[in-house]
């Protein structure tokens, strides 16, 4: 089960901030104060548009229990339907009976609603009224993570029951260890628990713009403060991911100076096309010429946002202090469910930044990913008169594993290649 860290959010500001620190998904929600409700269509919209990592949908049509009527269930299975068309990663959901046992019945329709996105079944697990019992229904209803604070007010608190449901699910499923998760907890959760993957909001408190403010006249909550803002803290999530990456024992990573490497999102677009146009002219190792790929800007553009989606595959950048991206790179599964833990690469960087390690930075950060998501294997395919990239990937523990004559067509021309292969 790969390492993972999901961060909560309930606007585009925080997750913005998530995304930037280091999320590696997100569950973007509404009125986080109180739990979590079904945010805005609109808000996934822009939500989706900007940032450039997979985004799951908490589905919720009030506070309070979870057990709803049936023009509740109606508006849910609506709402999954208009998370499907949005083009978001996943949903989470959940419903129970008044015994407290799930609503497997409803919870069926969901799924089918649901379709091909990521199902995650919310903390109604945590007031069920038999964990065991419930994790095998979702597992056989076809949840793919549980959320869960082990049935306690906190995860720390649940350590024992996480342990247990880790060991019942078997992989079959994730758990998703949540509530009272941070940076100084992750390290012990994830040695006692075995748990891999955590959320948490890693929000704090922000004064608001308001500079009049009319006292005693409460506009819901009576002790929230109105005039103060909840956004998540990037330093918070920067220590969360720190903790989750030293927990999977991924080391820390150098980038070279002035240059940001990053998860590429559909506001990338341009700034790829025009990366792109340039390397054309200037390397050998890409499968088209100068002037770059021949794609439309709205064509890249949905193809950012759909790789934004994916859990496994993704496409990073590097950007300069000048805003231009000077580098990208790509990972994607091999495909079919036996190469599923296969993975495939590519890199490629602009003349100027040749000699300043940036391919080896991108490289590693891949390399990086591909551990966290459980691959196994990396392969890729270079022109075999690169002489220079097959050296990179040679000192990053590649072995050539083949000879491709014929292989990548260039400017109407063909030219051999090596497959190179790396075992993780």
């Amino acid at each position: 089960m790969k390492y993972l860290l999901e961060v909560c959010v309930d606007s585009l500001e925080s997750a913005r901030r998530a995304a930037a620190a280091g999320a590696d998904r997100l569950e973007l929600c509404a009125d986080l104060l109180v739990g979590g409700t079904s945010p805005s269509p609109f808000l996934i919209r822009q939500v989706l548009d900007t940032v450039n990592i997979p985004v799951n949908v908490l589905l919720r049509p009030r506070f309070g229990d979870f057990c709803y009527t049936p023009e509740e269930k109606a508006v849910l299975l609506d709402e999954i339907d208009s998370c499907r068309e949005l083009g978001v990663h996943g949903v989470v959901i959940g419903a129970l009976l008044p015994d407290g046992s799930l609503d497997a019945d409803f919870l069926r329709e969901c799924i089918a609603h649901a379709g091909p996105l990521h199902r995650t079944l919310h903390r109604c697990f945590d007031v069920c009224r038999d964990a065991a019992e419930a994790l095998e229904q979702a597992a056989a209803l076809g949840f793919d993570t549980i959320l869960t604070s082990g049935q306690a007010a906190a995860a720390p608190e649940g350590a024992a029951l996480l342990t247990q449901l880790v060991r019942q699910a078997g992989g079959r499923l994730a758990i998703l260890a949540g509530s009272g998760v941070n940076a100084g907890n992750i390290p012990a959760l994830a040695a006692q628990t075995g748990a891999r993957q955590f959320h948490l909001s890693g929000k704090h408190a922000e004064p608001g713009p308001m500079q009049f403010k009319r006292p005693g006249v409460p506009m819901g909550l009576p002790m929230a403060d109105e005039f103060t803002r909840q956004y998540t803290d990037p330093a918070a999530i920067r220590a969360a991911r720190a903790a989750l990456d030293k927990a999977a024992g991924l080391p820390p990573l150098a980038t070279p100076e002035g240059v940001v490497i990053r998860r590429a999102g559909p506001a990338d677009a341009a700034g790829v096309l025009a990366c792109l146009a340039r390397l054309g002219g200037e390397t050998d190792n890409l499968t088209f010429g100068a002037g770059g790929p021949g794609y439309s800007a709205e064509a890249e553009r949905a193809f950012l946002r759909g790789m934004a989606q994916q859990d496994r595959a993704c496409m990073m950048v590097a950007q300069a202090e000048d805003g231009r991206i000077v580098g990208t790179a790509s990972l994607s599964p091999a495909g079919g469910a036996r190469m599923a833990h296969r993975g495939d690469l590519s890199v490629a960087v602009l003349r100027d930044f040749w000699h300043r390690g940036l391919g080896a930075a991108l490289m590693a950060q891949l390399i990086r990913r591909a551990q966290a998501a459980d691959f196994t294997v990396l392969e890729l395919e270079v022109r075999a008169d690169n002489a220079r990239a097959i050296a990179l990937y040679q000192r990053l523990g590649f072995v050539r594993t083949g000879d491709l004559p014929r292989f990548f067509r260039i400017d109407g021309a063909y030219v051999d290649a090596v497959r190179m292969q790396l075992d993780l």
